[in-house]
C-alpha cells in the first residue's frame, strides 16, 4: 500500500500525538506537541484511519497538560512533579524550565573589558599628551616668528631698528621677574 505524501505527513502527526498523550499518561513532561483537531487528522472521504483520535469519552478522561511557561506553576508544585516523575525520567528539566549554568568564559569576558577600557584610557591620554605637544609647537613658532620679524625690521636708511630690539630684550627681562 503506497501512501502520498499529505496521507504520510496526516498519519505522522497521528503518531506523534499519540506518543505525546502516551508520555503524558506515563508522567514524562516532555515539550508540548501542538494540539490536532479532528477535523485536521481526518482528511475528507478517508474516515478509515479515525480510530487512532480518541473518543469524546476519552478526550475527558485524560489528564491536562500542565501551562507551559513562566506562570505555569509555583516551587512547589514543580517539587512535587519532580519528585512524582523521580526514578521514571532523570532530566528533569522540561518539568523545572532550563537551568542558567553559569558562564566559564565570564572571568576571561571581564578580564578582556577591562583590558579594552585600560587600553581605550591609554589611547586618550596618548590623544591628549599629543595634543598638548603640538599647541606648545605651534606657540613657540609663533613667538620664535614674531622674535624674528622685530630682530629684522629696518629703518628707512636700511639700519636695525635699535627700539624695536631694546624693547624686546627688556620685555625678556620683565618677563624673568
Amino acid at each position: 500500500m503506497k501512501l502520498n505524501s499529505k496521507q504520510k505527513l496526516i498519519h505522522n502527526s497521528r503518531v506523534k500525538k499519540s506518543y505525546a498523550k502516551l508520555l503524558a499518561k506515563e508522567g514524562y513532561g516532555g515539550p508540548s506537541t501542538p494540539a490536532i483537531t479532528e477535523d485536521e487528522a481526518t482528511p475528507p472521504g478517508n474516515e478509515r484511519h479515525s480510530s487512532l483520535l480518541p473518543d469524546d469519552n476519552e478526550a475527558e478522561l485524560a489528564p491536562r497538560r500542565a501551562p507551559q511557561g513562566k506562570l505555569a506553576g509555583n516551587r512547589s508544585d514543580i517539587a512535587k512533579a519532580v519528585a512524582k516523575a523521580g526514578a521514571k525520567n532523570r532530566n528533569i528539566t522540561a518539568l523545572t524550565g532550563p537551568v542558567s549554568k553559569p558562564n566559564p568564559f565570564k572571568k576571561a569576558f571581564e578580564e578582556a573589558e577591562r583590558i579594552r577600557a585600560e587600553r581605550e584610557r591609554e589611547v586618550q591620554e596618548r590623544l591628549r599628551k599629543k595634543q598638548d605637544v603640538a599647541k606648545a609647537k605651534k606657540s613657540a613658532q609663533r613667538k620664535r616668528h614674531h622674535e624674528a620679524t622685530v630682530m629684522n625690521k629696518k629703518n628707512d636708511r636700511g639700519q636695525p631698528n635699535m627700539r624695536s630690539r631694546i624693547n624686546l630684550l627688556l620685555d625678556k627681562i620683565q618677563g624673568g621677574k
